[in-house]
């Protein structure tokens, strides 16, 4: 019965430890390629030809010249900086991985 009240119930435990791979560095990983694969794929396209398309509007509008892969750098700066003022979103997290992977691609391409 003391164990019990140390560890908790079965079930306690076994929430326990679906929150820790929930918050865990991988979840955020695979969620991650899941939404730049799934979802955001669907409705967005190809992550290179969506930056690439990004970067020919901000380059028109500024008159200045960035590269492909320094788009999703602005967005990962736009999460580091929403990330001051919610710094346990999980979205920010995901999303700078995300835009990290696609940086790389555009980066490759």
């Amino acid at each position: 019965a003391s164990l019990r009240k140390k560890v908790g119930t079965p079930k306690e435990v076994f929430r326990r430890e679906q929150d820790k791979l929930h918050n865990s560095r991988i979840a955020l990983l695979e969620e991650a390629v899941s939404l730049t694969s799934g979802d955001r794929h669907k409705d967005y396209g190809d992550p290179v030809e969506n930056m690439t398309n990004i970067a020919k509007i901000f380059n028109a509008i500024t008159g200045h010249t960035i590269k492909v892969s320094e788009v999703p750098m602005f967005h990962i700066a736009t999460k580091l900086a929403r990330m001051q003022a919610s710094p346990t979103k999980r979205d920010h997290y995901v999303d700078i991985m995300a835009y990290a992977g696609i940086a790389y691609e555009c980066e490759k391409k």
